[in-house]
């Protein structure tokens, strides 16, 4: 079951604060990236620096908004961030095992993927942007996972529990847990796009293989979110891209 090991836990400000505080260092790190090139910020005159801090805006006021949604429906969702609540719901060993599993899972879909950038359908990024490391693992691991799991992944469980009307405090069934992953994760593909296509000229099969990889990618980690909170979800996607890292440096065909 989905949900073995959670239990519904009423709403905390000091955990929705913590949470916020975590997804605001995952912003940070897009400081870390050249997102906006140079030629770029010259052309709207606005120099590059502010125009940097301009676009931390949006995510800022996001991830704020998603730790305070998902902390007000934990009662109804049984979604937690086990550790953060100081709860014994679930096992620390239990919650690595699963952060581990997704991060390999996911790791060696990215490398796949990235081998279709690399060999299959060359991807050439635009020049003068680059990803870092950090951001994909703090902002990856972090704020999209406070985003699309704690946030839009609590909403719609919310939603679902709703629409069938089922009694508040009762366990969420498996179906709309189910739904609310797969939900979550189509989403989380569709968010990918605008980047792909802002930081690169992607072909259709690029653009399709950014979908699969990114829709196999959120239901694995909707699953570890759902079985052992938060915090495992989080270790599961930063896990991801250090094992994709790792593979990427060692495999002769990456």
């Amino acid at each position: 079951m989905l949900l073995s090991g959670l239990s519904p836990s009423a709403p905390s400000w000091r955990r929705a604060s913590f949470i916020a505080a975590l997804g605001i260092v995952g912003v940070l790190s897009l400081l870390a990236s050249t997102i906006v090139p140079a030629d770029v910020a010259a052309e709207a005159g606005t120099p590059e620096s502010t125009l940097r801090l301009l676009l931390l805006i949006q995510p800022l006021v996001l991830v704020v908004g998603a730790s305070i949604l998902g902390d007000r429906l934990t009662a109804t969702t049984w979604l937690q961030a086990p550790f953060i609540s100081r709860s014994r719901s679930v096992s620390v060993t239990s919650a690595f095992i699963a952060a581990v599993v997704g991060a390999l899972i996911v790791g060696t879909t990215l490398v796949g993927y990235n081998w279709i950038t690399t060999e299959v359908a060359p991807l050439t990024l635009v020049s003068g942007t680059s990803l870092s490391p950090v951001t994909a693992i703090l902002y990856g691991g972090i704020t999209e996972e406070v985003l699309i799991r704690w946030g839009l992944m609590g909403f719609l469980v919310w939603l679902g529990m709703k629409v069938i009307r089922q009694p508040r405090g009762e366990r969420p069934p498996t179906s709309i847990i189910a739904s609310a992953t797969v939900g979550s994760a189509v989403v989380f593909a569709l968010l990918h796009l605008p980047a792909l296509l802002t930081l690169g000229d992607p072909s259709a099969l690029v653009v399709w293989a950014a979908m699969g990889a990114n829709i196999i990618a959120g239901v694995t980690f909707g699953v570890v979110f759902a079985a052992r909170g938060l915090e495992s979800a989080m270790g599961a996607h930063a896990g991801a891209h250090v094992v994709a890292g790792i593979l990427t440096a060692i495999l002769p065909f990456t």
